[in-house]
């Protein structure tokens, strides 16, 4: 997830300081000072900038409000969030001001102590509820993911079999002695291995289950590296209209989702969707079909969010 931070250039060091911590959180910040080249067009860096990032987060400070780029900022800003209802807006009220007349209607974190919550910012921009049983701490952040490639291999008769890799290019801040993994699924689970993991498999259920994954050697730190995890999935589908379901598990730069059905039956197209509690929304981005192999690429993918893949299998022939 991409973050614009929108502030007026005498509240910079404060800006600039909060988009530092929330890098540090995962979350990758577009901020003029290090966006903007000399040379290049000002107001064309902003707009492009704005429409880059999936959350706009706006400092409000007497500075701010009476500013003129900012008023430009966050008349874009406006504008996305009418036409893109999951486009993310979020006010921070740095000091008593007047608030703009666009954003009176907005609920707002309030900083005006000068303590900084930048973890409550962070569930913000992420959409993370507080909500009993749905609350989600913050992602280790001693492995961070550049890309993962999840790739799915269907078998038999409506994918009775579906063998399951998924790449994973990393770096490490720092030494780990494990990392967690929750796997999602139908059906039951064999043959979980890994490349440089041993993984041991924890609180198995029939829907999902736990991974602690541990070096087997040490691995390179502050150096990318790739490694691969693989397991197989057992009668995953029960009825007539399925989906499968992906949620990110790790906050990444880019996600690719590959759907090979060249060894199963398949009919009609697959459809992505988003889902949000109980109800299902109908992605913007669509899978590309290639030699029976579905391709769905995402970049900057919001943690935790699930995306539904949906499909309906052939008809068994008499």
């Amino acid at each position: 997830m991409k973050c614009f931070l929108s502030h007026n250039s005498k509240d910079k060091d404060t800006a600039e300081d909060i988009g530092k911590k929330l890098i540090d959180h995962g979350i990758d910040i577009w901020f003029d000072k290090w966006e903007i080249f000399a040379g290049e067009s000002i107001i064309s860096k902003i707009s492009d900038g704005i429409d880059s990032c999936s959350a706009f987060v706006i400092l409000l400070s007497n500075n701010s409000v009476n500013a003129e780029w900012v008023k430009e900022e966050l008349r874009i800003a406006i504008r996305r969030r009418i036409n893109e209802n999951y486009f993310v807006l979020i006010p921070v009220l740095l000091e008593d001001c007047s608030i703009p007349a666009f954003l009176r209607d907005y609920a707002y974190l309030d900083w005006r102590s000068g303590q900084f919550d930048v973890e409550d910012l962070v569930r913000n921009i992420r959409r993370v509820s507080l909500k009993p049983d749905f609350v989600i701490t913050k992602p280790i952040t001693q492995i961070v993911y550049n890309s993962i490639i999840h790739e799915v291999k269907f078998t038999g008769y409506r994918g009775e079999k579906a063998y399951v890799k998924d790449t994973c290019l990393a770096f490490l801040k720092g030494k780990i002695d494990q990392v967690d993994r929750c796997i999602y699924y139908s059906g039951y689970l064999t043959n979980a291995s890994s490349d440089l993991f041993s993984i041991h498999r924890k609180d198995v259920g029939t829907k999902h289950e736990t991974w602690e994954l541990v070096p087997k050697s040490n691995l390179p730190i502050q150096e990318e590296f790739q490694f691969n995890m693989r397991y197989l999935l057992h009668n995953s589908f029960n009825d007539e209209d399925e989906f499968w379901n992906y949620t990110i598990e790790s906050p990444t730069e880019y996600i690719c989702v590959k759907l090979d059905f060249r060894n199963a039956n398949l009919i009609g197209d697959v459809s992505v969707y988003l889902r949000e509690g109980s109800k299902s929304h109908y992605e913007e981005t669509q899978p590309n079909l290639t030699s029976g192999v579905y391709i769905w690429e995402k970049l900057s993918p919001s943690f935790k969010d699930t995306y539904e893949f949906k499909f309906k299998w052939k008809a068994k022939s008499s």
